[in-house]
């Protein structure tokens, strides 16, 4: 019975494995084929597309792998075996000074940018400040609470180190933010050493952590975001590290960390998705069953987590926290062609809510009857259908920004008094910001689609599935922007989960151009 398991995992994991990087290698093709010809840039939040340098990208990417090559040849010289010899010994050291730096530079970003909390996460501050005083308010229907209660976890966190710190203090978060870089990049780093223990790999890796603008101008963003990024990765360090070592430990840190990351964003549910795929193929394989186990441990947790938040609101507030906008409102909205562009948000669902006299159960039949005729309008219109996902994806996925001057350029002082540094990156050298963030978003795409390709044709690597963890978030992550409510915002978790693969991908690259030697670490 036990190797009928074994063999049932195994088969699993083979097609798994094979159809998920043949899908990787499909998509990224496409969106670095996209990201070559044309960006997306947004009006006051409304997304539009416009034509890119497509001879300037393939420029830079030609460069940029002409020199990986170069470097790649001559350190694979016997006159370079030394120095080969040195950096891999000072790689701890040399991740650990990097990893100081990001926080030092995060750290100085935010005291110094003036950025505010804007939209939901102003709402949220405001909530929590008045929540303080003993007014609860937003709990009331129609206040903010009454219409968006996933945003409860959240709140707990932002009321709590204002309890802690003082009413408004948003610096605070801002600052936590700045204290996950570092541990983001430490889980990125150890996946690679995971996965693909070559020391170009991790350089590589570095190259693309430190340049990844998108993620350090969302250090300020009085959200969930950077929080739910960072302990995403953990969790999917340590999956792969169980996978790969059986180390118990795993189990206590990467729980924490999924319930972390989604108190804080919801959306981090999607990577508990993907590591229980692994987890689950992973115990069959094994025919123990721990991983399904844990997985199990991990969901009781984070649904217990939101529920005990949930009804700490209720005793402390006396009121019953709502059901608020059914979900279907946000699907019916990402697949519905406005004003806003494909997808986004034009308040639809909350007017839809208020239509059904705020009844969740109402509100989800009437949107459900919506969702329906939609459908079937896409079913007459498959040509008009396929432009819309087009459009609804490149406005997210082809986005290089991802929106960051849109969510992140309020200020809590007047212009003028803005620092040199931050007028330049917001304001008179905004263009050359964006196309640096243009470049690099082709690169990133490029490498990790060649990673994918080079995957799929290594019969050895091609059907380890638990190295292909962060490609199944991406893919779970793209499915997820496919069907919801739109937003560029919400793609940048998948970006920073494609860095260590980009990395990866250029120095696999590198190797395959130079030629393979065996038995020497690179």
């Amino acid at each position: 019975m036990t190797e009928e398991i074994k063999k049932i995992g195994t088969k699993l994991e083979r097609a798994a494995a094979g159809i998920l990087l043949l899908l990787c290698a499909v998509i990224f093709c496409v969106l670095a084929y996209y990201c070559a010809r044309y960006t997306w840039l947004d009006n006051d939040g409304i997304p539009y597309d416009t034509r890119d340098n497509g001879v300037m990208n393939i420029l830079v990417l030609s460069v940029v792998t002409v020199v990986m090559f170069l470097l790649y040849r001559l350190s694979r010289s016997k006159h370079m075996s030394v120095v080969r010899e040195c950096v891999r010994a000072w790689l701890p050291y040399i991740v650990a000074g990097v990893s100081v730096c990001l926080y030092v530079v995060s750290a100085i970003w935010v005291s110094s940018c003036h950025v505010q909390p804007t939209g939901d996460g102003m709402t949220l501050c405001q909530a929590a400040h008045r929540m303080i005083t003993g007014n609860f308010v937003d709990m009331k229907e129609n206040g903010y609470m009454f219409i968006f209660p996933h945003q409860f976890s959240l709140l707990a966190v932002i009321h709590t180190l204002f309890n802690w710190f003082g009413a408004m203090n948003y610096k605070v978060f801002q600052h936590i933010n700045a204290a996950c870089i570092p541990l983001l990049f430490y889980s990125g780093y150890k996946i690679i050493r995971l996965i693909y223990d070559k020391v170009g790999a991790v350089i590589s890796y570095i190259i693309f952590f430190v340049t990844c603008l998108p993620l350090f101008f969302y250090v300020p963003y009085v959200y969930g975001e950077v929080i739910s990024i960072t302990f995403t990765m953990v969790l999917m360090w340590q999956v792969i590290r169980f996978c790969k070592t059986g180390k118990k430990s795993s189990f206590l840190w990467g729980t924490i960390a999924i319930v972390i990351a989604c108190i804080v964003r919801n959306n981090s549910i999607i990577v508990l998705i993907a590591v229980g795929i692994v987890l689950i193929i992973h115990s069959l394989k094994q025919a123990n069953p721990r991983g399904v186990i844990w997985l199990l441990v991990m969901v009781l947790m984070v649904y217990g987590a939101h529920q005990m938040i949930r009804a700490h609101y209720e005793k402390i507030s006396g009121m019953e926290v709502s059901e608020g906008v059914p979900y279907i409102s946000w699907i019916r909205m990402g697949l519905q062609d406005s004003w806003t562009g494909p997808g986004w948000f034009d308040n639809s669902s909350i007017e839809m809510f208020a239509e059904n006299g705020y009844d969740a159960k109402q509100t989800a039949l009437a949107e459900k009857e919506r969702l329906n005729e939609i459908m079937a309008d896409m079913w007459e219109d498959k040509s008009g259908t396929i432009d819309f996902f087009r459009r609804k994806i490149l406005s997210q996925w082809n986005s290089p920004g991802y929106y960051y001057i849109y969510e992140t350029r309020t200020f809590d002082c007047e212009w003028t008094e803005l620092p040199t540094f931050v007028k330049n990156i917001y304001y008179e050298d905004e263009a050359f910001v964006r196309t640096f963030l243009d470049r690099y978003q082709f690169l990133v795409y490029f490498y990790a689609g060649a990673l994918a390709i080079l995957l799929f044709l290594d019969k050895q690597k091609r059907y380890c599935l638990t190295e292909h963890l962060l490609y199944i978030a991406i893919i779970g992550g793209f499915l997820f922007t496919m069907m919801w409510e739109s937003g560029s915002r919400y793609v940048l978790p998948y970006l920073v989960y494609m860095v260590p693969l980009a990395g990866i991908g250029m120095c696999r690259l590198g190797a395959g151009l130079c030629g393979r030697r065996k038995n020497k670490d690179r």
